[in-house]
């Protein structure tokens, strides 16, 4: 199925700067060092915010999961990293309520 306009997805600074790129974090330490090793920070955490977005807003496919929390957009496609690579990444989204906003569940390299 085609994606949805991701164009005003959210993507919020906690799910990037307390997920996505803390090494700390149970679940999100091995993303974290993945995209840390190709030149996103914290400092500036709105380019991997942009580049997801960028990546959900190509022309690409992307799975459709219904559930009780709402439907869940799976998207695989390449992003651009700061460090010139441009690496495999499946990121998921949801939009939830009935709503039609998605905002930004994970991200992690295929």
């Amino acid at each position: 199925m085609r994606a949805p306009d991701f164009s005003h997805a959210l993507v919020p600074k906690q799910k990037i700067c307390g997920y996505l790129l803390r090494t700390d974090h149970a679940e999100g330490a091995s993303k974290a060092r993945f995209f840390l090793s190709r030149g996103f920070s914290e400092r500036n955490w709105e380019q991997l915010a942009e580049a997801l977005r960028g990546q959900a807003m190509a022309d690409v496919n992307c799975e459709v999961i219904g559930g009780r929390f709402g439907t869940k957009y799976v998207v695989e496609a390449p992003i651009g990293c700061p460090d010139g690579s441009i690496p495999m990444i499946r990121s998921v989204w949801i939009a939830s309520g009935g709503s039609e906003n998605l905002r930004l569940v994970t991200a992690h390299p295929l």
